[in-house]
Protein backbone atom coordinates (compact mmCIF):
# COMPACT_ATOMS: atom_id res chain seq x y z
CA UNK A 1 0.00 0.00 0.00
CA UNK A 2 1.30 3.45 -1.08
CA UNK A 3 1.00 5.95 1.34
CA UNK A 4 0.48 9.14 -0.08
CA UNK A 5 1.48 12.84 1.74
CA UNK A 6 -0.87 15.13 2.99
CA UNK A 7 0.42 18.62 2.75
CA UNK A 8 -0.57 21.03 5.94
CA UNK A 9 -2.14 23.51 4.93
CA UNK A 10 -1.03 26.98 5.11
CA UNK A 11 -1.32 28.63 8.67
CA UNK A 12 -0.23 31.59 10.49
CA UNK A 13 0.39 32.26 14.53
CA UNK A 14 -1.96 34.86 15.80
CA UNK A 15 -1.15 36.62 19.41
CA UNK A 16 -1.31 33.76 21.56
CA UNK A 17 0.57 31.56 19.67
CA UNK A 18 -1.66 29.14 18.25
CA UNK A 19 -2.41 28.05 14.80
CA UNK A 20 -5.25 30.02 12.27
CA UNK A 21 -5.71 28.49 9.50
CA UNK A 22 -6.29 31.49 6.54
CA UNK A 23 -9.47 31.44 5.02
CA UNK A 24 -9.88 30.80 1.57
CA UNK A 25 -9.76 34.15 -0.88
CA UNK A 26 -13.26 34.49 -2.77
CA UNK A 27 -13.02 34.73 -6.41
CA UNK A 28 -15.55 36.61 -8.91
CA UNK A 29 -17.60 33.94 -11.00
CA UNK A 30 -16.34 30.56 -9.17
CA UNK A 31 -19.52 30.37 -7.07
CA UNK A 32 -18.38 31.06 -3.75
CA UNK A 33 -17.54 34.26 -2.13
CA UNK A 34 -18.48 37.24 -2.56
CA UNK A 35 -19.53 38.54 -5.90
CA UNK A 36 -17.92 41.75 -7.64
CA UNK A 37 -20.76 44.74 -7.67
CA UNK A 38 -22.68 45.01 -11.02
CA UNK A 39 -21.59 48.20 -12.39
CA UNK A 40 -24.69 49.39 -13.42
CA UNK A 41 -26.46 48.60 -10.83
CA UNK A 42 -24.07 50.59 -8.52
CA UNK A 43 -24.62 53.64 -11.00
CA UNK A 44 -27.97 53.70 -11.09
CA UNK A 45 -28.09 53.32 -7.07
CA UNK A 46 -26.06 56.03 -6.69
CA UNK A 47 -28.10 58.25 -9.13
CA UNK A 48 -31.24 57.30 -7.41
CA UNK A 49 -29.45 58.13 -4.28
CA UNK A 50 -28.48 61.65 -5.27
CA UNK A 51 -32.02 62.47 -6.73
CA UNK A 52 -33.87 61.23 -3.59
CA UNK A 53 -31.61 63.64 -1.55
CA UNK A 54 -32.83 66.56 -3.76
CA UNK A 55 -35.99 65.32 -3.55
CA UNK A 56 -35.81 65.55 -0.14
CA UNK A 57 -34.15 69.55 -0.35
CA UNK A 58 -37.07 70.56 -2.50
CA UNK A 59 -39.58 69.06 -0.74
CA UNK A 60 -38.16 71.18 2.71
CA UNK A 61 -38.60 74.59 0.85
CA UNK A 62 -41.78 73.65 -0.64
CA UNK A 63 -43.12 72.95 2.93
CA UNK A 64 -42.27 76.50 3.78
CA UNK A 65 -43.96 77.66 1.29
CA UNK A 66 -47.40 75.53 2.13
CA UNK A 67 -47.07 76.66 5.68
CA UNK A 68 -46.94 80.37 4.71
CA UNK A 69 -49.85 79.97 2.24
CA UNK A 70 -52.15 81.44 4.39
CA UNK A 71 -50.83 84.96 3.62
CA UNK A 72 -50.35 84.46 -0.12
CA UNK A 73 -53.35 86.88 -1.03
CA UNK A 74 -51.60 89.89 0.67
CA UNK A 75 -48.73 89.84 -1.54
CA UNK A 76 -48.68 91.50 -4.70
CA UNK A 77 -47.42 87.96 -7.00
CA UNK A 78 -48.23 86.59 -10.55
CA UNK A 79 -46.34 83.91 -12.07
CA UNK A 80 -44.72 85.29 -15.20
CA UNK A 81 -47.10 84.05 -18.38
CA UNK A 82 -44.04 83.16 -20.04
CA UNK A 83 -43.33 80.30 -17.44
CA UNK A 84 -46.43 78.36 -19.39
CA UNK A 85 -44.23 78.39 -22.61
CA UNK A 86 -41.20 77.35 -20.46
CA UNK A 87 -42.71 74.46 -18.98
CA UNK A 88 -43.65 73.31 -22.21
CA UNK A 89 -40.52 73.80 -23.54
CA UNK A 90 -38.63 71.03 -20.36
CA UNK A 91 -41.67 68.88 -21.06
CA UNK A 92 -41.13 68.47 -25.14
CA UNK A 93 -37.42 68.23 -23.81
CA UNK A 94 -38.22 65.03 -21.45
CA UNK A 95 -40.00 63.07 -24.48
CA UNK A 96 -37.20 64.11 -27.32
CA UNK A 97 -34.68 62.71 -24.36
CA UNK A 98 -36.81 59.85 -23.96
CA UNK A 99 -36.42 59.32 -27.87
CA UNK A 100 -32.94 59.31 -27.88
CA UNK A 101 -32.74 56.49 -25.26
CA UNK A 102 -35.15 54.92 -26.88
CA UNK A 103 -32.99 55.16 -30.38
CA UNK A 104 -29.62 54.07 -28.61
CA UNK A 105 -31.27 50.91 -27.23
CA UNK A 106 -31.98 50.24 -30.93
CA UNK A 107 -28.41 51.02 -31.97
CA UNK A 108 -29.63 53.81 -34.36
CA UNK A 109 -27.00 56.54 -32.78
CA UNK A 110 -28.02 59.02 -35.03
CA UNK A 111 -31.39 59.30 -33.97
CA UNK A 112 -30.38 59.06 -30.72
CA UNK A 113 -27.75 61.95 -31.29
CA UNK A 114 -30.67 64.08 -33.01
CA UNK A 115 -32.68 63.41 -29.93
CA UNK A 116 -29.64 64.87 -27.32
CA UNK A 117 -28.93 68.09 -29.27
CA UNK A 118 -32.68 68.81 -30.01
CA UNK A 119 -32.55 68.33 -25.82
CA UNK A 120 -29.83 70.03 -25.18
CA UNK A 121 -31.36 73.22 -27.81
CA UNK A 122 -34.81 73.32 -25.27
CA UNK A 123 -33.05 73.03 -22.14
CA UNK A 124 -30.68 75.81 -22.77
CA UNK A 125 -33.83 77.63 -24.28
CA UNK A 126 -35.44 77.13 -21.16
CA UNK A 127 -33.00 78.47 -18.87
CA UNK A 128 -32.85 81.48 -21.02
CA UNK A 129 -36.31 82.11 -20.39
CA UNK A 130 -36.03 81.55 -16.64
CA UNK A 131 -34.18 85.15 -16.39
CA UNK A 132 -36.56 86.60 -18.65
CA UNK A 133 -39.17 85.26 -16.21
CA UNK A 134 -37.01 86.95 -13.44
CA UNK A 135 -37.11 90.24 -15.30
CA UNK A 136 -41.05 90.32 -15.06
CA UNK A 137 -41.33 89.50 -11.66
CA UNK A 138 -38.96 92.10 -10.52
CA UNK A 139 -41.68 94.28 -12.78
CA UNK A 140 -43.97 93.55 -10.52
CA UNK A 141 -42.25 94.44 -6.93
CA UNK A 142 -41.50 97.94 -8.84
CA UNK A 143 -42.62 100.33 -5.89
CA UNK A 144 -43.98 97.06 -3.41
CA UNK A 145 -41.50 95.36 -1.32
CA UNK A 146 -40.45 91.69 -1.78
CA UNK A 147 -42.11 89.38 -0.13
CA UNK A 148 -41.67 85.67 1.01
CA UNK A 149 -43.23 84.59 -1.79
CA UNK A 150 -41.35 86.09 -4.58
CA UNK A 151 -38.55 84.95 -2.49
CA UNK A 152 -39.32 82.02 -2.81
CA UNK A 153 -39.80 82.21 -6.16
CA UNK A 154 -35.83 83.06 -6.89
CA UNK A 155 -35.10 80.40 -4.17
CA UNK A 156 -37.30 77.47 -6.64
CA UNK A 157 -35.96 78.82 -10.05
CA UNK A 158 -32.01 78.65 -8.69
CA UNK A 159 -31.80 75.93 -7.32
CA UNK A 160 -33.58 74.32 -9.95
CA UNK A 161 -31.88 76.20 -12.51
CA UNK A 162 -28.42 75.52 -11.50
CA UNK A 163 -29.11 71.76 -11.55
CA UNK A 164 -30.61 72.44 -14.98
CA UNK A 165 -27.32 73.84 -15.97
CA UNK A 166 -25.59 70.40 -14.63
CA UNK A 167 -28.03 68.94 -16.94
CA UNK A 168 -26.81 70.40 -19.98
CA UNK A 169 -23.47 69.33 -19.04
CA UNK A 170 -24.59 65.93 -19.02
CA UNK A 171 -26.25 66.19 -22.28
CA UNK A 172 -23.02 67.89 -23.89
CA UNK A 173 -21.15 64.74 -22.36
CA UNK A 174 -23.75 62.45 -23.87
CA UNK A 175 -23.58 64.18 -27.37
CA UNK A 176 -19.89 63.78 -27.38
CA UNK A 177 -20.60 60.11 -26.12
CA UNK A 178 -22.14 59.54 -29.12
CA UNK A 179 -20.07 61.20 -31.66
CA UNK A 180 -17.02 59.32 -30.52
CA UNK A 181 -18.30 55.80 -30.46
CA UNK A 182 -19.58 53.50 -32.60
CA UNK A 183 -21.28 51.06 -30.21
CA UNK A 184 -21.81 53.75 -27.02
CA UNK A 185 -23.07 52.19 -23.78
CA UNK A 186 -27.12 52.77 -23.55
CA UNK A 187 -26.06 53.16 -19.70
CA UNK A 188 -24.82 56.97 -19.99
CA UNK A 189 -27.97 58.16 -22.45
CA UNK A 190 -29.85 56.33 -19.45
CA UNK A 191 -28.74 58.06 -16.58
CA UNK A 192 -28.65 61.28 -18.47
CA UNK A 193 -32.59 60.29 -19.35
CA UNK A 194 -33.58 59.40 -15.93
CA UNK A 195 -31.52 62.81 -14.71
CA UNK A 196 -33.08 65.09 -17.00
CA UNK A 197 -36.90 63.77 -16.06
CA UNK A 198 -36.61 63.99 -13.07
CA UNK A 199 -35.65 67.98 -13.47
CA UNK A 200 -38.81 68.06 -15.32
CA UNK A 201 -41.10 66.45 -13.01
CA UNK A 202 -39.75 68.38 -10.32
CA UNK A 203 -40.26 71.73 -12.10
CA UNK A 204 -43.88 71.05 -12.90
CA UNK A 205 -44.59 70.05 -9.46
CA UNK A 206 -42.68 73.47 -8.05
CA UNK A 207 -44.99 75.41 -11.16
CA UNK A 208 -47.80 74.08 -10.18
CA UNK A 209 -47.33 74.71 -6.41
CA UNK A 210 -46.52 78.49 -7.16
CA UNK A 211 -49.88 78.75 -8.74
CA UNK A 212 -51.38 78.05 -5.33
CA UNK A 213 -53.46 80.74 -3.62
Amino acid sequence: MVKTKVRPQSSHRGPGGGSDTLPPRPRWGDGHGDHMPDRTQTARLGLYISLGALAMMFGAIALMYLLRLPDRGAYVFELPRLSWFSTALLLASSITCQMALHAVRHERVRFALRGVWLTLILGAVFLVLQFVSWADVARQLDGNPSNFFTALFYVFTALHGIHLLGGLVWLGLMAWHLMSQLKPNPLTIELGTTYWHFLGVLWVVLFGLMLIK
